[in-house]
């Protein structure tokens, strides 16, 4: 390590601890100038794990792709960082019945290509219907239901059976639902029979009589996840309105305003762009602005607290707004 070429170089042959809070900031500061690899491609970095994505119209951006990764590959052999290649993969996102077929390759070896990644705990397919992520989820969701259903028999409290429902299913439902919030009402009714079985445990354990799913959510003071999914999607939006999510990108986009020569009290706040497809519909900042201004126009998203502001969202869902 220099510092400002004052300090000498001191040889360290220990590495930083798995785990550790300073190796993600040492890594990153090591890595510092990998942008200038990259020529016509784009990238994202999170600890090791280093994502690039480029929009291709023809081959000659296939080629300008195929030249970043040559460069980046050059640069990790500078500076004696080793490619997993096994674990390197691409995937193609696009809705054409023809796309454009391209091999990439690192070292001389083929990258690996894939109709279906999982980033950060979210499985993506080459549509982005989500489709992959939300039968995995419920498969998995449906195995620690059961396991938490298991383990609980001998409890008589009610609260801690919800607790683990809490920890161990609904959790997994519920991450990153504002990445892949379902469009269609069969997906929507796949998560939904979840906690319906959930539900009528609940209903049988304490005694209730309730048969109807949305009077014993009310009763056990559950809320429906499809209402705690526009729920996390109202939060999202309230912190780009109010900066406590720092994303300048999202919030350029987001941030689009109906500006109507004369307002009424029946003004949209946000201007909604058009869609042609459910696709193009049910995309996240289209979803935002026509869920805000069709249910939640009432509500003052730029002064009210996260804490109010998710309360009167929810009041609204529940049907006492």
């Amino acid at each position: 390590m220099s510092v400002c070429n004052c300090s000498d170089f001191i040889a360290i042959p220990s590495g930083v601890p798995q785990g550790s809070i300073l190796g993600p900031l040492l890594y990153a500061s090591y890595l510092y100038d990998v942008g200038a690899c990259f020529e016509h491609a784009r990238f994202l970095m999170y600890a090791d794990d280093t994502k690039i994505f480029m929009k291709i119209k023809n081959d000659m951006d296939c080629t300008g792709l195929q030249a970043d990764l040559n460069r980046l590959e050059q640069y990790y052999t500078d500076n004696r960082i080793r490619i997993n290649i096994n674990k390197c993969s691409f995937i193609s996102f696009t809705r054409k019945k023809h796309p454009i077929n391209f091999e990439y390759y690192i070292s001389n070896v083929k990258i690996a290509k894939s109709a279906c990644v999982r980033d950060l705990g979210v499985h993506i397919d080459c549509k982005l219907t989500f489709s992959d992520h939300t039968e995995i989820i419920k498969n998995k969701a449906y195995r620690s239901l059961g396991f938490v259903l298991r383990v609980s028999r001998p409890f008589s409290d009610i609260g801690c059976l919800k607790v683990l429902y809490y920890a161990y299913v609904r959790s997994i439902l519920e991450y990153c639902s504002i990445v892949w919030n379902p469009q269609y009402i069969i997906y929507t009714q796949d998560l939904e029979k979840m906690q319906e079985k959930f539900i009528k445990h609940l209903n049988y354990r304490s005694h209730c009589l309730f048969k109807n799913y949305d009077e014993s959510c009310h009763y056990h003071n559950l809320t429906t996840l499809k209402n705690r999914r526009v729920l996390a999607d109202m939060s999202f939006l309230h912190g780009i309105c109010n900066g406590y999510i720092d994303s300048p990108e999202l919030s350029t986009k987001i941030l689009s305003f109906c500006a109507p020569k004369v307002r009424t009290s029946h003004t949209k706040l946000f201007a909604v762009t058009r869609s042609k497809s459910n696709y193009a519909k049910n995309a996240l900042v289209s979803r935002l602005h026509r869920t805000f201004n069709k249910q939640f126009n009432v509500t003052d998203i730029f002064h009210s607290s996260r804490h109010v502001f998710k309360r009167e969202v929810l009041e609204i869902l529940e049907g006492n707004g």
